[in-house]
């Protein structure tokens, strides 16, 4: 739990070992000239996928979940694979515009998509088929998240609503509204959800009483990511700032501008422990106490950075994409 580690407090540092590049370009795969990998290695379904099909997918969303993998393009389809099985990637197609959010389930059975055509949509993870349309938002969604169950589903975007949809009867449950800006992102658990907005509010959602939102705390620019277990909240805006909030605890605030500038992106591990926040570089931060512990400084504006275990995906804005090994040393 993120709040047993807030209060061992047991910090690391840690550094990036570069793994290998690649760019996907209209059929064929264009090597980073500056990096220094044997290509014989890359084994990566978006890269095979790219030169397979001839067609640049422009990915804007990841998610991930233990062997499974998928992306969200601007070409409107997501590309969904598991490791071991590269050559088995599927395209999911459906969506009528660009998309911007994918979640899997805890078990990794379902994958929940949603995009610029208002839509949420579910698909069955093994076969990759679509389970349907849960309904469809005012405007773009931006996030979407599974419960810890996998019953509810939790989606929001440029509409400022949370919608709850229980997937067992497939049907929506609950409109959630209060914020004052498009809803940027969620962190649910079962009944209860996080969410942060442009509004710079970070609200506590419960479905026992969904009109009756609490405001855990604001900070003074958009929301970019939320983290959430329970009982410990923590949230980075888009000047740095980030709050860590513990109904048992007194707050915490730092700013992380001195070290990484205003951000375009940022997410967090899960658990919680460190973040990714994306400026002009790439910071990989320490949450609980703000502390730097590797930058890296790509010659490419990049879009947003995923955890992937002991992997951070950088997503590139030219639809470049690299993966990092991170690496841990003891402090000290």
């Amino acid at each position: 739990m993120f709040l047993r580690w807030l209060q061992e407090q047991q910090y690391t540092r840690a550094g990036f070992v570069q793994r290998f590049g690649f760019k996907m370009e209209d059929a064929f795969l264009e090597p980073l000239t500056e990096l220094d990998y044997d290509d014989s290695n890359i084994v990566d379904p978006l890269v095979e996928l790219a030169i397979a099909r001839g067609k640049r997918h422009w990915a804007k969303a990841l998610a991930f979940c233990g062997p499974w993998g998928a992306s969200g393009g601007r070409d409107r389809t997501i590309r969904l694979w598991q490791a071991g099985a590269e050559a088995d990637f599927t395209i999911l197609s459906g969506h009528q515009a660009a998309i911007q959010a994918l979640a899997f389930d805890e078990q990794g059975d379902w994958l929940a998509s949603g995009g610029d055509d208002h839509t949420v949509r579910l698909w069955q993870t093994a076969t990759g088929q679509p389970a349907g349309i849960l309904a469809r938002h005012q405007a773009e969604v931006l996030c979407v998240a599974f419960s810890h169950s996998g019953q509810w589903l939790y989606s929001a975007g440029q509409d400022q609503t949370i919608r709850v949809w229980d997937l067992k009867k497939r049907q929506q449950r609950q409109v959630l509204r209060g914020h004052l800006g498009a809803v940027t992102c969620l962190a649910p658990t079962e009944r209860q959800v996080v969410s942060g907005s442009v509004d710079g509010s970070v609200r506590l959602w419960n479905q026992e009483q969904p009109n009756l939102p609490q405001v855990l705390f604001r900070l003074e620019a958009p929301i970019l990511a939320v983290n959430f277990d329970g009982s410990t909240a923590a949230a980075v805006d888009a000047l740095g700032n980030v709050e860590i909030w513990n109904s048992e605890l007194a707050p915490l605030r730092y700013a992380l501008l001195d070290s990484t500038g205003p951000l375009r992106s940022a997410g967090f591990e899960a658990g919680g422990r460190r973040m990714a926040c994306v400026s002009d570089a790439v910071h990989l931060v320490e949450t609980i106490s703000g502390y730097l512990l590797a930058t890296l400084e790509p010659a490419r504006p990049v879009e947003k950075a995923i955890f992937r275990q002991e992997e951070l995906w950088i997503v590139y804005r030219d639809g470049t994409l690299e993966v990092w090994e991170i690496t841990e040393n003891d402090a000290g």
